[in-house]
């Protein structure tokens, strides 16, 4: 009796194979005819030619099968009408299943090409596809970095200057989130509300702190969002390890490095400082609320109305706060504009576009490149360098900002990027 192989996805499962007709397995024909199968048949008879994908779906579905008693000699794939590649049983060998499977395909694929498969520089090279995710992962860091630059140069009061950021780059992505909005409950507005707001508290009080401190030190403060997360996870009974606590510490004692380099710079310098820390505690918010709504709704639907809305937010205030600067001069445009295409769009969608194919902790760990890209960018375009108390406090900021993550990757979390700008 002939162990049939099931039809769907199922794979015999028999300990022991009643013995059968002797089969064997020649190698030859499919090296030197690439548009033959392999058929076996019985003993002696050389094996006949079929067409290429015969049986295909038998063959593949005895990759499945796991266990296997190879006493004498049996048929492992004999459905009506398949004529296609079958796994003899060899008798007396004491092979086991594993090593006849990958004897029989190294046959199939000829020695050329295991070697080929085994080659560590092959396995090496990338896919096309992992590559372009590489590629917008780094395009994304660098988009980030240029935002405090264009804050700066665009010069527009701080809450009208990322209200029309946030604004425009929700009315670009709109057209995308239409076909999504009709899926959004009650639950998902209150999260989107409380997403609008947190972004809104964000953006408004980092841009604000660019105008009274250091770049290094305001992009660095405001990536610090992870370690807030702290909080988040204690109040929601998760599991902390104590990587994470090790990484927060770290951070932390560089966030007073660097409060303490700035207290010689005067006043306003300890209020931008507090300022950006804000922004990071708002933006961990923003984190935590949008990863309630995107268990239901897609990128688009989630990003474009929070985007819209949190820059209405901000536009609405800012007549509270100061003046609107109306109408904008000429550079004010270019550089918002600059901001919706190269921070919004060409960043936060690089970075979901990488995380397709690259793990959420390692698009985090490129991430901490934006205050290292930004401080660079900066350089040129503004004239400033980080003083000696910024470059200590934004390595050790950074460095705990890795241990955290990296701690937090290994249990299995989701490593949030802390690249919000």
């Amino acid at each position: 009796m002939a162990a049939a192989c099931p039809s769907g996805s199922q794979a015999a499962t028999e300990d022991v194979v009643p013995p059968g007709p002797v089969r064997h397995l020649d190698p030859r024909l499919a090296r030197t005819d690439p548009a033959a199968t392999l058929t076996i048949v019985p003993g002696g008879q050389p094996p006949r030619r079929a067409p290429w994908g015969a049986g295909l779906g038998c063959g593949a579905r005895l990759l499945a099968v796991r266990r296997f008693s190879y006493r004498g000699a049996s048929e492992l794939c004999a459905t009506k009408g398949d004529a296609g590649p079958q796994i003899p049983s060899l008798p007396g060998d004491g092979r086991s299943a594993q090593a006849v499977q990958a004897a029989a395909a190294a046959a199939a694929i000829g020695p050329r090409a295991a070697d080929a498969e085994a080659s560590p520089m092959q396995q090496a090279t990338p896919a096309p596809a992992h590559r372009a995710s590489w590629i917008w992962l780094v395009l994304a860091v660098l988009a980030v970095s240029t935002a405090a630059s264009l804050f700066r140069i665009a010069a527009l009061p701080a809450l009208e200057a990322a209200g029309l950021r946030l604004l425009l780059g929700g009315l670009v992505l709109g057209p995308l989130a239409f076909g999504g909005l009709r899926q959004v409950g009650t639950a998902e507005r209150r999260s989107l509300a409380l997403a609008s707001l947190a972004l809104a508290v964000h953006f408004g009080s980092w841009v604000e702190s660019l105008y009274l401190t250091s770049v290094a030190s305001s992009v660095v403060l405001v990536s610090a969002s992870p370690l807030f997360t702290l909080l988040w996870e204690l109040r929601a009974g998760e599991e902390v390890r104590g990587g994470q606590w090790l990484g927060a510490a770290v951070g932390l004692v560089g966030v007073v490095v660097i409060a303490l380099s700035d207290a010689g710079r005067g006043g306003g310098a300890i209020v931008g400082d507090l300022l950006a820390l804000l922004g990071a505690v708002a933006f961990s918010v923003y984190l935590r609320a949008g990863r309630q709504a995107r268990q239901s709704l897609g990128l688009f639907t989630y990003v474009a109305p929070v985007y819209a809305t949190a820059g209405l937010l901000l536009l609405l205030a800012q007549p509270l706060a100061a003046p609107v600067v109306w109408p904008l001069p000429p550079v004010a445009w270019l550089m918002t504009a600059l901001l919706v295409v190269g921070p919004t769009l060409i960043g936060h969608t690089g970075f979901n576009f990488a995380l397709r194919e690259i793990p959420a902790s390692s698009v985090a760990m490129a991430a901490l490149m934006e205050p290292v890209g930004a401080v660079l960018i900066a350089w040129p375009l503004l004239h400033t360098l980080p003083g000696p108390g910024d470059v200590v406090g934004g390595l050790l900021t950074i460095g705990g900002l890795a241990i955290f993550l990296w701690s937090q990757s290994q249990q299995g979390g989701r490593a949030r990027s802390g690249g919000a700008n």
